[in-house]
């Protein structure tokens, strides 16, 4: 693949996104990504975008053919070790009585990232779990520092979920009504609780109070 025509994608992504925000209803603005463009194109394309809200921006050009993927996991990748690092807000964070109910793995780089519906019906706590994109790893088993394997829970620290329709969590809610592409996004995180790293949703407090996910500002 031609080096220009990388740098011609990205900036195509880049550029369409805003008029898409704009002019919803037109879906011919998709700029040079089309059905023809591999996914390894699109993700040397995307890598010329370095920013959070510059991923964010290009997403739904992307989506609409499917090439969502690799933005997604860059997305989620980053803010994961974002937050590892300590660079979080404060009102990033939910839940911190939740803490992680089973330890992370012994290495930082072992994780599972996984979409999380709740069986409504199914009883408290019944779960199911999917993959929904390919760097999706819904199981795994790691070695311990004494050698031994050991599977990683879902419930592990610095395991991502993301929450397709309703989560309920000590009697509050978190809600997730979108695409796959837009679900509301946590890192699951040792003696903080469910970090908040992206997507559209709300949380509903048992008192019935309700918090806007997307686009919120510290106080």
């Amino acid at each position: 693949m031609q080096p220009s025509r990388v740098l011609t994608l990205a900036a195509a992504l880049f550029s369409a996104a805003p008029v898409m925000a704009q002019t919803a209803a037109n879906p011919q603005v998709l700029g040079a990504v089309d059905a023809a463009t591999s996914p390894d194109e699109v993700r040397a394309a995307i890598s010329a975008v370095d920013t959070p809200e510059g991923l964010e921006a290009v997403l739904d050009s992307a989506t609409k053919l499917d090439h969502a993927g690799p933005i997604i996991e860059r997305l989620e990748t980053e803010a994961r070790s974002r937050v590892l690092s300590g660079s979080y807000r404060s009102c990033d964070v939910f839940f911190p009585e939740t803490g992680p109910l089973f330890p992370a793995a012994a290495d930082d780089s072992i994780y599972l990232t996984m979409t999380v519906a709740e069986l409504i019906g199914g009883g408290d706590g019944m779960l199911k779990t999917s993959s929904e994109f390919d760097h999706d790893v819904i199981s795994m088993v790691a070695v311990t520092d004494g050698g031994l394997s050991e599977a990683i829970h879902m419930y592990a620290s610095q395991n991502i979920h993301r929450i397709d329709g309703q989560l309920r969590v000590h009697g509050a809610k978190i809600l997730s009504d979108t695409d796959k592409y837009h679900r509301a996004t946590f890192l699951i995180l040792k003696d903080v609780g469910l970090v908040y790293l992206r997507g559209d949703g709300q949380i509903v407090s048992a008192e019935g109070a309700v918090t806007e996910l997307a686009g919120r500002t510290c106080d």
